[in-house]
């Protein structure tokens, strides 16, 4: 009977959401405080805005706690290769570095820390071990044929 009882009670406990929980620690690593186009990207308010609304959305946070760090990318590719190196265990995956001299190293010592690598830098598909994203262009051109828009105005 106690071994029944204890058995009802752990898998009433593994169908509570909260319990499965898992922090998934990911690094956001850009020029900040060297290009005035990111410094006005107010990276921490995209962050905390962003964490916001993965947390009240159960369905896409789907009982993992995301946990992001923003990490600060040196103007000099030299100084940002050698505090990429530092970086490591600041996350399970990496989104940057957005300088493409960096792409190479960075994805070979992500691979080596054995964690993710999202670089919006790296558009070739030069490297194995890391997947090229998709060029905004094209982004762009797929939501105006899936809309099937032929006018665009970009105001600024």
């Amino acid at each position: 009977m106690q071994l029944r009882w204890l058995l009802g009670a752990c898998l009433w406990l593994l169908c509570i959401e909260e319990v499965r929980t898992t922090t998934f620690k990911i690094a956001l690593v850009g020029p900040w405080s060297c290009d005035p186009l990111f410094s006005r990207a107010m990276p921490t308010a995209a962050v905390t805005l962003a964490l916001s609304r993965l947390r009240t959305d159960t369905s896409m946070s789907r009982g993992y706690w995301y946990d992001v760090k923003v990490l600060d990318e040196d103007c000099s590719a030299s100084k940002a290769l050698t505090n990429f190196g530092d970086f490591e265990g600041y996350g399970y995956a990496y989104i940057g570095p957005f300088n493409p001299a960096l792409c190479h190293s960075a994805s070979l010592m992500t691979e080596h820390w054995e964690a993710g690598l999202s670089s919006p830098g790296c558009l070739d598909a030069d490297w194995p071990n890391l997947p090229p994203l998709t060029p905004p262009t094209r982004v762009l051109f797929t939501v105006l044929r899936f809309f099937g828009w032929a006018h665009v105005s970009i105001i600024t």
